[in-house]
Parts: C-alpha cells; structure tokens; sequence
C-alpha cells in the first residue's frame, strides 16, 4: 500500500483513452452496439447483451479493421470490456459476454497488463467491480497472465482495490444497521442473509484469485493474515484473563442477581435474553471457558481458524477446564458465538483506541509477513466466524 513517488509514478505504462470516435462505417449497423461499448460511446447496455455471442466476436474484428477504426493496443477492450453496462439485461449475460471475448481480445494482440489513465489493469477494474463480474473473469484474467502485484497510481495492487471495495460495502451495511434488519425467522430476513453468505463465500474466493502466490502461501487457514492471528491471540489471551478476574463471588448453589455482573469482563455479549435475571456460578464460569477456549484455538502449535466447532472442540478437550460449568454454560443457552464476538469486538476496541500498538508493541510483528489488505479486517474475520445476520453484543439494559 502506500502513495507512489515521483519516479515510481513516471515509470508505469499510462494509456490515454482516446476520445469519442469520428463516426465508422459501422455506426448504424447491428455492431454499432457493439462499437459504442467497446471504444467508449454512449450506448444502452443491453442492446449488447442482447447480440449473439458469435456475432460480438465476429463484430469486434470487423470493428478493429473498420477503417477509422482503433486498435486493440490504444482502445484498451480490456477496460472497456469489464467496465461494459453490468445492469444490462436479456440473452445470455453481461459474465458469458466477458469469459467469451476476454481471450479473443488476446488472440487480436491485446495486452491485459496495459494501464489505464489512472493506473489501473483490467484486473484491477475487476476487482473492484460490484456487480456482474464475479469470481470466474478474475480467473480467468489471471489465468491470460493478469500481474497480481500490479501496482495503480494510488498505490492498490488489484488485492488491494478487493479490499476498498469490500470495507465501503462493509461501511454501507453498518451505516443502515443492515446486520439488525430483523427476525431471521422472516423468509425475506433470511433470504437477505443467505445472500450475504453466498457473497462474503465469493469476496474470499475473489481475494484468493487475486492474492500473490507469497500472499496466499502465508495465510491461515487461506483466510487469516499472521498478523490479524497475533492480535486476536492477544485479544483472546487477555480477555480470558480480565474475565476470570471481574467475576463477582458466588456462594454454591445461590444464584446472584443479573446486575451484579455489570463489572464482570465480556459479560456484555451474552444476549439479554440468555442472562436472565439470576447468573449461577457454573454458568458464568463455563463463560469464561469459553473465552479461553478461543485462546486455545488461537494459540496452538499449529493455530488456526477459531471457527465455532473448533472453539467448542476445545472447551471441551482442556483439561484444566471444568466439565461441569461448560455443561451447565451450553445447557442453558450459551454459546461459544458470544465469547468469539467479545474477542473480535475487545480486538476491535484495542485497535481504534491505539491500545493494541501501545500495550503490546509490534516489535514482534516485524517477523511476520505483511498483508496490509487483511491485517486490520476484522469485519472479514466476523463475517467468516459468525456469518452475517449474528447478533453482535454488546447488549445493555435499558433499565
């Protein structure tokens, strides 16, 4: 990441877009549709789409030789191609349009590593598409010899333009509380989250396809960043600590009033309606084991994912832990989801409030590898643990 210098800049192939063509011997023609989407004329989307897929490609060879016409080399098709009307509907579809032509450009002498005015490769476009190009063009631009470390004016490789799209969808969901939007017992409720799944499912895929080969050797589980894994390690560690520590004292058998765990660490994320309004020692202590049963996870010889299987696998493997608390902590409605939410919100807060540089330094992170576009995402990490649509804490009383 980073702004580029000077030099830097000045040594990165720029291609002008060339203004709107003089009129062709083709305007009017059925590959006027064709002409005005490829080389940049205004045009309706879908009058291309609607053209048969052999006749796009018969007609982009007739429009590169149409005399006036432009080259592959200065037209940039690439470009044109997957910034092409994605509202646009009929036939066969915006993604068979693009899988069809993307080698023809190739074979007419296109070059899909060429920059456009503002630094960017076709990859880079693709990347940061919102609709209709999907997982299989990425692919299938790598796979024509797409550069993933290719580097734009603002200093985004394509993996990086993934990840500003991603956080203003991230950004645009937070902004109108779409992860609170209802019951999920609502069909319309849990068709928008199965949705959601499919998407985030298709953003990793997208990210794997654009990650360098260094990148994704490095990655856990091919999804967490060494450093993400430090910082929610640490999380996890010190929450589980500051959780045994706040827990209030209990006589056996006598429960304690619910407001009489308002200073006990992370207790906040157990939903209102799980806390009750009496708390029985096992149960908050099986809490706490939960917490350090994502410590755990994160912290063996071989860390990895603390998906909610793996949490619960080792809450119940520990032999340090008591079995009677985790029995009576799952019994009356507990659920590892809300110890991993407090860990991914404590980590959360640590890095907005400057306290995670200042408390643990990142001396140690200088020997670990850097992915910048997924060191700090934390909203990738939740959406991959809990899936959209979780109630995310902290819960309060409003009276």
């Amino acid at each position: 990441g980073g702004l580029l210098t000077k030099a830097e800049v000045a040594g990165i192939p720029v291609t002008v877009l060339p203004p709107p063509l003089s009129p062709l011997a083709l305007e009017g023609t059925p590959d006027g549709a064709l002409v005005a989407a490829l080389f940049g004329r205004p045009t309706n989307g879908g009058e291309l789409l609607r053209m048969p897929i052999s006749e796009l490609v018969a007609g982009m060879e007739r429009a590169l030789a149409a005399p006036g016409g432009a080259s592959v080399d200065n037209a940039t098709l690439f470009h044109r191609l997957i910034e092409c009307d994605q509202g646009g509907g009929g036939g066969h579809g915006v993604q068979d349009t693009i899988l069809t032509l993307l080698p023809q450009i190739v074979r007419l002498g296109g070059n899909v590593n060429r920059h456009d005015e503002q630094g960017f490769t076709p990859l880079h476009r693709a990347a940061g598409a919102s609709r209709g190009v999907t997982l299989a063009v990425v692919r299938k631009l790598v796979a024509l010899g797409a550069d993933r470390s290719s580097v734009s004016l603002q200093g985004l490789t394509p993996l990086g333009v993934w990840s500003e799209a991603r956080q203003n969808s991230v950004d645009f969901i937070r902004v109108f509380d779409l992860e609170n939007m209802g019951d999920v017992s609502n069909p319309n409720v849990a068709q928008y989250f199965t949705r959601q799944r499919d998407a985030l499912r298709e953003a990793v895929d997208v990210m794997l396809a654009l990650a360098p080969d260094a990148v994704e050797a490095c990655l856990l589980d091919r999804t967490m960043s060494p450093r993400m894994h430090r910082r929610l390690r640490i999380a996890a560690e010190v929450l589980a600590d500051m959780s045994r520590d706040s827990l209030p004292e209990f006589d056996n058998r006598v429960p304690l009033p619910v407001y009489e765990m308002v200073s006990s660490c992370a207790w906040d994320h157990i939903p209102l309606a799980v806390q009750g309004d009496e708390v029985f020692k096992s149960f908050a202590h099986g809490y706490t084991q939960a917490i350090e049963a994502v410590a755990d996870v994160l912290r063996a010889n071989s860390p990895r994912l603390p998906t909610p299987d793996r949490v619960l696998a080792a809450m119940h493997a520990n032999p340090m832990f008591d079995a009677r608390y985790t029995r009576v902590y799952l019994d009356k409605g507990g659920r590892v989801e809300f110890a991993m939410d407090a860990v991914l919100f404590f980590a959360e807060e640590e890095e907005k409030n400057g306290e995670y540089e200042e408390v643990h330094g990142t001396g140690e992170e200088e020997g670990l590898p850097a992915v910048p576009e997924l060191d700090d995402d934390i909203e990738l990490m939740r959406g991959l643990l809990l899936g959209p649509g979780f109630k995310r804490g902290p819960f309060y009383r409003t009276s």
